[in-house]
């Protein structure tokens, strides 16, 4: 391996909370990793279990590891969103990952991620396949999530990822140059919002970058009931987070009035038909439970 001090620094960002059950895990994915220059920032939002402990207890073997590392701790929980706010203000990267607490890191990811941006500098960020996992069996794979390299280069990104298409929304599929990024955040500041940290980041890159893909996977996403976007939440509520993720997300981006008009009527588009389409499945489903109701009392 060549010399650290030639080898760009990658930021790697994490924000956990009440993790004990798994930062152990996370933490030696990133001990075990092939690249050397690395700057770990690690956010316990508010945690009440042994999260803290098991961080402090590693303290000295992630130092050894990691050119820097750092360690912020939130007395109280925050959104998703706004932990990461608060960690963005720290990195000093070339480059910047935010993976989950839970995932499992591959080795060689953040060589890959790292080598692939350096020798593809018409790209200012990527993403990168990922294997899926269960919690309770970490060593099956049950699916793995890819993306469309024709369509991700050539397709209107930005639209995509509005809608979902053809894009890895777990955060270790992702990889973004700090200089693009703080050229058009120099505040490095993202919507506070409680889910869907990534469209905060990912957007205003997608509207002013071109984006790669390593057609690799990384990482494993690890599926967790009880993970803050997989845990049951009543579809309003839920998409009334993603809502105000992606209009206000939109609002802070600079374009032209009329086009960021059209972005955000699709927004409210997609939204409106959502509602629309949970309104008539319950309407329906309310409709059957009454006429079984009734042909039981028939009988």
């Amino acid at each position: 391996m060549n010399d650290i001090k030639t080898k760009p620094l990658i930021s790697v960002l994490t924000s956990c909370y009440n993790s004990e059950g798994y930062i152990q895990r996370y933490i030696d994915t990133i001990l075990y990793q092939t690249y050397e220059n690395i700057e770990l920032i690690l956010i316990n939002n508010g945690s009440t279990d042994k999260t803290e402990e098991i961080i402090l207890n590693n303290k000295s073997q992630l130092e050894n590891k990691c050119k820097k590392f750092i360690y912020i701790k939130h007395d109280e929980v925050m959104p998703i969103g706004a932990s990461i706010d608060d960690g963005l203000k720290y990195f000093t990267g070339d480059y910047l990952t935010w993976p989950d607490s839970d995932d499992i890191i591959y080795p060689n990811c953040l060589e890959e991620k790292v080598n692939f941006l350096e020798n593809n500098p018409q790209y200012d960020f990527c993403f990168n396949a990922t294997d899926l996992v269960n919690e309770n069996d970490l060593d099956t794979i049950i699916d793995r999530h890819i993306c469309d390299k024709v369509r991700l280069e050539n397709a209107d990104l930005f639209t995509d990822l509005i809608f979902g298409k053809n894009v890895n929304f777990e955060p270790i599929a992702t990889c973004i140059r700090s200089s693009a990024f703080l050229k058009i955040n120099p505040g490095r500041n993202i919507y506070k919002g409680t889910l869907g940290q990534n469209w905060q980041i990912l957007l205003p890159m997608a509207y002013h970058y071109k984006c790669g893909y390593i057609d690799k996977s990384l990482a494993k996403y690890v599926l967790r009931a009880k993970s803050e976007c997989n845990k049951p939440m009543p579809f309003m509520k839920k998409n009334k987070y993603y809502y105000d993720i992606l209009i206000n997300t939109i609002k802070s981006i600079e374009m032209k009035k009329l086009e960021k008009l059209k972005y955000l009527f699709l927004v409210r588009k997609m939204f409106f038909i959502r509602y629309c389409r949970e309104f008539f499945i319950r309407c329906l489903f309310l409709r059957q439970i009454k006429c079984y109701i009734k042909s039981r009392k028939g009988t």
